[in-house]
């Protein structure tokens, strides 16, 4: 089988979500999609307020049905704020059904 992909990325500080969450486009047909997309969410250490996470999940994206979840993942990005490096990094994804990674820079 085959599903089209997309991932929906939603930030969260300070004890507050983010007001409108990021999208990728959806892949077409695939199990194996490739995004090479950027997004910008320009966030202080005064805005954080103690905590930020990035929430991204994967769902088969429908037309005519609502959309199935494909997994998820949370990961932390308070510990970032100390080098303000940029990570490259694969991430599993958990949930019902949930199989594969994402890889994020």
């Amino acid at each position: 089988g085959s599903s089209d992909p997309r991932l929906k990325f939603t930030v969260s500080h300070g004890g507050k979500e983010q007001i409108k969450p990021f999208q990728t486009r959806s892949e077409p047909a695939t199990l194996n999609p490739s995004w090479k997309e950027q997004f910008v969410k320009p966030l202080t250490v005064e805005d954080a307020n103690g905590s930020a996470s990035l929430f991204v999940q994967c769902e088969d994206a429908d037309a005519l049905s609502s959309n199935d979840p494909m997994g998820s993942v949370t990961i932390d990005l308070w510990p970032l704020r100390e080098t303000g490096a940029v990570v490259q990094k694969s991430y599993t994804l958990e949930g019902d059904g949930a199989e594969g990674s994402v890889e994020l820079l």
